[in-house]
């Protein structure tokens, strides 16, 4: 397996330097970068490439869900909420939001840390990794660029329409998603160029 590159959104100074040092132990490689901000992390997000966010829900410029939602808005990158909070109905609404595992800091040991972290970046590793063949994932890139593209113009055509203020809704947010997806394709697709 490659380096993971780890994004771990954590205001404790304390708890970050053990995960690091829990990370540090696994067969696995990790390069963790630590941010404690939302605005650092979206910015960071942005301009470096990771395969796993680590994320605390609450942080000094956010907090709870709030933080998982701007951060599954800014990127298509997994994220594991790691949270000291132990609200069953957090983790249900964190999972439904986007997150791909929640994890309870009190619950917490190197390999439940690792096999969770291994598990949620495995189907994004995937991608990269389909035998080293570029051109495949760049196909891959080109359909996901066309689709894009063919679903704009039926949303062109449906605008069209005189909409009703549930139809009016539904575009926005259609387009809200579309938006997402072309940034996404866009960011991941140079990654490969």
């Amino acid at each position: 397996m490659p380096r993971i590159q780890v994004l771990l959104m954590e205001d404790d100074a304390a708890y970050s330097r053990l995960v690091e040092a829990a990370l540090a132990t696994s067969e696995i490689e990790f390069a963790v970068h630590v941010t404690d901000r939302l605005a650092t992390a979206v910015s960071t997000l942005n301009e470096q490439a990771f395969n796993l966010v680590l994320l605390d829900l609450n942080l000094p410029d956010s907090g709870g869900l709030q933080t998982l939602e701007a951060i599954a808005s800014a990127s298509s990158v997994p994220i594991v909420v790691l949270t000291g909070q132990e609200d069953e109905e957090l983790a249900e609404q964190s999972l439904a939001m986007g997150a791909q595992r929640f994890l309870r800091k009190t619950e917490l040991n190197t390999s439940s840390l690792v096999e969770t972290m291994r598990q949620a970046v495995s189907p994004h590793l995937q991608l990269h990794a389909k035998g080293g063949d570029r051109d495949s994932v760049m196909e891959v890139f080109a359909e996901l660029a066309e689709s894009a593209t063919s679903i704009e113009h039926a949303l062109t055509v449906f605008e069209q329409r005189r909409l009703d203020p549930v139809e009016d809704i539904a575009l926005t947010s259609a387009r809200t998603h579309l938006r997402k997806m072309k940034t996404v394709i866009a960011r991941h697709r140079s990654g490969y160029s």
